[in-house]
Order: structure tokens, then C-alpha cells, then sequence
């Protein structure tokens, strides 16, 4: 994330205060955005208040310098819009990917992540995606399904994330569909909510509200295949010493078979192991592509920018 400063608010602000959450943004990660007159007040804040160690940190880092890249994908927040307890959220409390079933998901989409350090389009983003990993910065969460997320994210928002919440959680789970955009009913109430809508009015699904970086409450993503296994070419689950030869579907047939039913003896807990012999290349293969401000974006890299905003 990249903290806004203005300059009034950094003259306000308690010294002591101003100088240790500087210091927490820098260290977990973040950047700080502001006019010279302010850097130039913030480093002296530092210089007078922080401990050795903090005005180490400052000296050594960059804060102050990101690329326009980040500027444009990661999230820019300005202190004087929250609390302090919130700013110590914001920038000092880990990150969270509210998954169904976290067990075997994670080692999954770190897989991804990694793979997808060689982007073509944002190399540098994805590897700032995995440091955020390496460092625990980022960190996953156990839903135990998608009908749980809503209570999960309050249950958050109710403790540590208190007014903070849609700025740290990303939510992710199946669509569960049979065909193109045929998204089920049963996730209309949870739609709404990650929305900010009403379900009374509620008309329809709408993609754009999904497949985008712009969305209007929380960051969240459902898979636009049936499910995570459906993103995993035969040959996957042949490497991993399965049975593929009840699969004749092919393309988007095959998008929105339920697999377990398709491969005897599959199981969740096999989840993993289907990443190893996955290349970007393989993971690239038959994606939906969505074109999110004038950039054309496959889904993968869709769902691991959704990432980059919340850390």
C-alpha cells in the first residue's frame, strides 16, 4: 500500500507517534507518498524521535520512491481519513486471503504467485506479491466455504480490521457453475454484500462488478470457471498419477465439469500436488481474458493484481 501525508497532518500529528508509524509503514512493506516539504518534516520526525533502529530503517529504505506502476495498482490511503488505531491496521497487521478451504488451497496460489514472478506484463508487482508471502505479510485464511466469507470478514471487521477491513481481506471462492455465466442463485446474498447492494434489489449478476480492480466494496474474486480444478490441464492430474480417461470434453465443456466426479479417487488433499509440473505457460493455456482499464488482463493475473491492492 502507499500511505498518503500531507503536510498538515504530519504538523498535527503527536511527533512520537508520527515518527513510530512511519517507521511501521516502512517496515512491513509499504510506501509513503507526500510533497518534499513533508518528507523533509517526516525525516526529521524520525531523526528526533526514532529509536537507532528506526532511524536505520528510514536511511537504508526507499520509501519514498515507487514506480508509477505501483502507484497505479497498489492502494493509496491517506492517514488523515483514519484513526490511529486503524493506520496501525492499515500498515502494521498482515494481509488476509479468505479462502474455503485454506488447507490445501494456500500452497496452490503461492504456486501461482511464484510462477507468475516472470509476468510479461507486471514481473515487478508479483514479486513484491511474494515477498509480501515470504515475509508474512500476506497470509491465508480459513473460510471453510464460501457460505462462511460474509461472517468471517464482519467477524474481522468487528476485532482487528475494525473500519479497515475491505482495505485488508480479499475473498475467494468457487462459482460452482455449470456453464458460462451461469453464475448459482444461492451466492446472490453474498454478491450483495461484497457489493455494498441490497439483495431486494438485487437484478442480476454483474461482471464488471467481479472482473475488474474497480470494485465497489471489498476485493474479491470468484473463479470464473466452476472451480480451482478446472484451471488444471489433464496432463496435471496424469503427473500426479490419476486417471483422466472419463474427461472427453474439451475447451469450455470442459471449464464447468465437476472434476471430482470425472477422476475416481480425487480428492481435495490432491489438490497440490497438480502444481508441479505447471509452467505460466500451463497456467496461461485457455484463460478468460477480461480488459480491465485499457489493459488486457488474463483472469490469473486479474485475481493476483486483486492481491496487490491489499498489501
Amino acid at each position: 500500500m502507499i500511505a498518503h501525508v500531507t503536510n498538515a497532518y504530519a504538523t498535527r500529528c503527536d511527533k512520537k507517534w508520527l515518527s513510530h508509524i512511519c517507521c511501521r509503514i516502512i517496515e512491513n512493506g509499504h510506501y509513503i507518498s507526500c510533497d518534499a516539504t513533508t518528507q523533509e518534516y517526516l525525516l526529521d520526525v524520525v531523526d528526533r524521535e526514532g529509536s537507532s533502529w528506526e532511524k536505520e530503517l528510514i536511511r537504508k529504505s526507499k520509501p519514498f520512491d515507487f514506480t508509477r506502476e505501483e502507484q497505479t495498482y497498489m492502494t493509496t490511503l491517506s492517514l488523515d481519513n483514519f484513526t490511529e488505531k486503524q493506520c496501525e491496521a492499515l500498515f502494521g497487521e498482515r494481509s488476509i486471503l479468505i479462502l474455503e478451504n485454506a488447507v490445501y488451497e494456500w500452497d496452490v496460489y503461492k504456486h501461482i504467485i511464484d510462477t507468475y514472478k516472470h509476468d510479461k506484463q507486471h514481473p515487478n508487482l508479483m514479486k513484491k506479491l511474494l515477498l509480501a508471502i515470504n515475509n508474512n505479510r500476506l497470509a491465508p485464511y480459513h473460510g471453510g466455504g464460501w457460505t462462511q466469507h460474509q461472517q468471517h470478514i464482519e467477524q474481522q471487521e468487528a476485532s482487528l480490521y475494525s473500519g479497515v477491513g475491505r482495505y485488508k481481506m480479499c475473498a475467494l471462492l468457487d462459482s460452482d457453475s455449470v456453464s458460462e455465466n451461469c453464475i448459482p442463485s444461492d451466492r446472490v446474498k453474498l454478491y450483495c454484500f461484497l457489493c455494498g447492494e441490497d439483495t431486494e434489489s438485487f437484478e442480476g449478476y454483474d461482471l464488471n462488478k467481479i472482473y475488474t480492480l474497480n470494485q465497489p466494496l471489498y476485493v474479491w474474486h470468484m473463479w470464473y470457471k466452476r472451480c480451482i480444478e478446472n484451471y488444471f490441464p489433464n496432463d496435471a492430474y496424469e503427473e500426479a498419477q490419476m486417471d483422466t480417461s472419463k474427461i472427453t470434453e474439451t475447451g469450455v465443456n470442459r471449464d464447468y465439469l465437476k472434476i471430482s466426479e470425472k477422476i475416481t479417487g480425487y480428492s481435495k488433499d490432491k489438490l497440490p500436488s497438480l502444481t508441479s509440473k505447471m509452467s505460466r505457460r500451463k497456467y496461461e493455456t485457455g484463460l478468460k481474458h477480461f480488459y480491465v482499464d485499457g489493459e488486457d488482463l488474463s483472469e490469473l493475473q486479474l485475481f493476483l493484481l486483486k492481491l496487490v491492492r491489499i498489501i
